[in-house]
């Protein structure tokens, strides 16, 4: 029989304590097979809990929880998408245009696993994507639709 720990737990009890409080308890039920009429020793469940189980080399101790990966919220476009959807022609005019904007801007986009569109700096990389296309395609208009087909959510 093993006692799983949460990481939580243990690291509840402080360094050591926890073992050094099974020994102890442990210790003390051996001392108290010498006794008569004497009452149980007692200790926090946890510990009688490990004890019964044959000591500490039966715990395991269980990883302390990762992050919790938050869902896109809907209406957000992923990257790889924004990826899949373009052309190798204007996969290399877009990567170009994310090597010129600013540091700031550029960084958002690498740092970002989704656009989404309510955000403050969404604009600026619609209308710096549409200016590229449109030097590609020759017409902004034919640019802004493609932008948005590029763009839409995912």
């Amino acid at each position: 029989m093993t006692v799983d720990i949460p990481y939580e737990v243990w690291s509840s009890w402080g360094d050591g304590e926890l073992a050094a409080r099974v020994a102890a308890f442990a210790a003390a039920l051996d001392a108290h097979k010498q006794t008569v009429n004497v009452p149980r020793p007692v200790e926090n469940g946890l510990v009688e809990q490990i004890v019964a189980a044959g000591g500490m080399s039966k715990v395991t101790l269980l990883p302390p929880p990762g992050p919790v990966a938050q869902p896109a919220p809907p209406g957000v476009t992923y990257k790889a998408d924004i990826w899949r959807r373009t052309t190798d022609a204007e996969a290399d005019v877009l990567d170009a245009v994310i090597d010129q904007v600013s540091a700031r801007l550029r960084r958002y986009y690498e740092g970002a696993a989704y656009l989404d569109p309510r955000d403050a700096d969404f604009p600026m990389l619609r209308d710096a994507m549409a200016a590229a296309l449109a030097q590609l395609m020759g017409s902004a208009a034919a640019a802004n639709a493609r932008t948005a087909q590029i763009l839409a959510p995912s």
